[in-house]
């Protein structure tokens, strides 16, 4: 889960990157300065389709797409949902509470972590 939510979120940050085919191309060819207008636009289209905003992961309701559990008293996907959910309600008070605190900790701890916080990570982009 944390692979595809906060390391992603980390990691995936890539939309600086890309505005400038002159700083960083996905595709160079010999001896050129800067990436081709074919990779500009290819650049600016895969940001165009993977920035669209998603569903947040925390409290967003997904229980209506769950079916009814196969075996009789084992626990329902909508059940397993809710507790996921206040489980990251927990994690995001807590990342909450570690933000609020970041200017009385010593340098380099002393600032905030916004993009570990479930209140802000959106659901993949498979959704």
């Amino acid at each position: 889960m944390f692979t595809v939510t906060a390391l992603h979120e980390q990691v995936g940050a890539i939309e600086a990157y890309v505005q400038d085919v002159s700083f960083a191309a996905t595709k160079w060819l010999p001896g050129r300065l800067v990436g081709t207008k074919q990779t500009a636009s290819a650049q600016a289209l895969l940001m165009s389709f993977t920035s669209l905003a998603m569903p947040k992961l925390l409290g967003s309701d997904w229980t209506h797409l769950f079916t009814a559990p196969s075996q009789a008293g084992a626990k329902t996907p909508a059940q397993c949902f809710t507790e996921f959910q206040t489980a990251l309600g927990k994690l995001a008070d807590e990342a909450d509470a570690y933000n609020a605190a970041a200017a009385s900790r010593a340098f380099p701890e002393n600032f905030p972590m916004y993009v570990m916080n479930p209140r802000v990570l959106e659901t993949s982009a498979a959704v």
